[in-house]
């Protein structure tokens, strides 16, 4: 928190009175034309914090003990429904407590009104009353006792662009993205040409993985701001989700050429580069990422993906454990983590971290499907048939539910209705290595060999290094000349 706020601060309570502090709209007018070389989050936290619950909280405090218990819980309230950095509340609150009880000059008041008045006048204008030659102060404030204290109630929320805004971020911080888009649909109805805005909400609405929408969102922001760094970052992710890789890329290297320290920009390339296949290349941007910003949670969640890809499964799970130790609420880190502890054959705390993923998160089709793989290695194909029936439920075209399920059929030895559901997973996404090689295994197992030696040929030219396609084969190979002999 930049301390000249602190001035700023005492140059409105002497310009225009403490009133101004109850009045929101005057009061972030009066900001914007002042500091304006100051940080944004500065400025945005600052004035979180001075508004009118502040006001009265510290006004009516019987002493600094008070003030100090009542700081500690507006901090704690900005930071969690505004979703502002903890400490920087705290830092602006401290300000404005300074600010507030500095010794500022006495205004002369009516003693009979209380209206202020000027030392010239004989009489009051307004009541009349016959003003002596000493003129009335404004009273000190009433120590009241700590007993009789009772909160403020809780404030008509101010109709002001920078404070919807404010709202919108703290929304999508807390994962509320419906709360978000809304917040920030209000602050492009007061200011239509706020860029912030536009990115933030194709932010929300790429979170909700709704592309189209955020790439809508993010072009607008440009065409506002051309040097929006957080609109290409969000717009690239966009492209990446929709699986425009390459675009991806660009847009996240230009957000890098405007802001070289963009954690966001750097993780985003990364796990675009991981989706190409150039997992190394993947994992130095994420480590990257983390050297720009060492608390963030999304990178640690790709260089994990890629570690997993790389089979390198202990790794994958301590950066999950690193993404779970700063958002303790992150589904997609649970599931992952389960990913890598199946793979691991620890079976039960695979489901256990797919059981909480869905305590968050009962809508998580892949942690449905990671705890169906679990079940199925456990034998449990009932549960495992269940869990994706109910991931098919929630997203039809979820590829890996049908090859898991396809999977279950075959381990149970239902071969066709095996290859029917590999089918439709090679329907949603035609370059699935695994569901070729594992429907091939099915044509293996029905001795249709031609069918299952093109499947292994086809998920080797999507994955030339699959060495379960490249065994199952030569096995084939062998068995099909053997049984010209029989």
């Amino acid at each position: 928190m930049n301390t000249n706020l602190l001035n700023v601060v005492k140059q409105l309570i002497a310009e225009n009175g403490e009133t101004i502090l109850t009045d929101a709209r005057r009061m972030n007018a009066f900001f914007g034309d002042l500091a304006k070389d100051e940080p944004k989050p500065d400025k945005r936290a600052f004035l979180a914090c001075i508004d009118v619950g502040a006001y009265n909280a510290f006004k009516t405090a019987p002493d600094a003990a008070e003030r100090a218990s009542r700081k500690a819980t507006l901090a704690e309230r900005l930071h969690t429904d505004e979703g502002f950095d903890l400490a920087l509340c705290n830092d602006a609150l401290d300000l404005f407590v300074a600010a507030l009880f500095a010794e500022q000059p006495k205004t002369p008041r009516c003693p009979s009104c209380g209206k202020d008045i000027d030392t010239a006048w004989k009489a009051c204008p307004f009541c009349g009353t016959e003003i002596s030659a000493t003129p009335q102060t404004a009273p000190e404030p009433q120590q009241v006792p700590a007993a009789q204290i009772v909160n403020p109630e809780p404030q008509t929320l101010p109709d002001d662009a920078l404070s919807w805004f404010n709202r919108g971020v703290g929304h999508h911080k807390k994962k509320e993205y419906d709360q978000a888009i809304s917040a920030f649909n209000e602050t492009l109805r007061i200011d239509p040409n706020n860029a912030d805005a536009y990115a933030w909400r194709g932010h929300a609405y790429c979170d909700k993985e709704d592309y189209d929408r955020g790439i809508a969102d993010c072009n607008e922001a440009l065409h506002i701001d051309p040097n929006n760094a957080g609109a290409y970052v969000w717009r690239g992710i966009a492209y990446i989700g929709k699986g425009d890789i390459d675009r991806g890329i660009a847009d996240c290297n230009e957000a890098l050429r405007i802001d070289p320290n963009n954690a966001e920009a750097c993780a985003g390339r990364g796990g675009a580069y991981g989706a190409k296949g150039d997992i190394d290349r993947g994992i130095a941007d994420c480590i990257e990422a983390l050297r720009i910003d060492p608390n963030n949670a999304d990178a640690y969640l790709l260089r994990g993906a890629m570690y997993y890809n790389k089979n390198d499964y202990d790794r994958a799970i301590a950066d999950c454990n690193e993404a779970l130790r700063i958002d303790p609420n992150n589904a997609t880190a649970y599931m992952e983590r389960g990913n890598a502890y199946c793979s691991k054959d620890d079976y039960d705390r695979a489901i256990a971290d797919c059981n909480e993923a869905l305590r968050i998160d009962p809508s998580n089709a892949g942690a449905y499907v990671a705890r169906g793989n679990a079940y199925c290695l456990k034998d449990d194909y009932d549960r495992a048939f269940a869990d994706y029936n109910e991931a098919l439920r929630i997203d039809p075209n979820n590829a890996e539910a049908c090859a898991g399920r396809g999977g279950a059929y075959g381990a149970t030895g239902d071969y066709d209705r095996a290859i029917a559901d590999y089918n439709e997973a090679l329907r949603i996404d035609p370059n699935n290595a695994d569901a070729y090689l594992l429907r091939g295994v099915m044509y293996y197992n029905k001795d249709d060999y031609d069918r299952a030696i093109a499947d292994c040929k086809k998920a080797l030219s999507i994955d030339s290094g699959n060495v379960a396609a490249k065994g199952l084969l030569k096995t084939m190979r062998i068995t099909r000349v053997t049984s010209w002999f029989k």
